[in-house]
């Protein structure tokens, strides 16, 4: 994991940032569940999206960013 740390500093590091990755292949997507586990650190090329749905819980508009990935691996 990079959180752009750099030694010999007392500078607290900066958090790392975490992404929703939506995979749109299905050969690669079959891949990434064999290979990735949670936190895993990759490199992703795709666009970024906003997905837009209704919470089932008290019905309010939510929408997520996400990663998608949509070329061949």
């Amino acid at each position: 994991m990079y959180d752009q740390r750099i030694s010999g500093t007392k500078d607290l590091p900066k958090p790392a940032q975490w992404h929703r990755i939506a995979v749109h292949n299905d050969a690669l997507g079959a891949y990434a569940v064999q290979q990735l586990f949670k936190n895993s650190s990759v490199y992703v090329e795709g666009e970024i999206e906003t997905r837009v749905y209704n919470d089932s819980i008290n019905g309010e508009v939510k929408s997520i960013p996400e990663i998608c990935v949509r070329r061949d691996g």
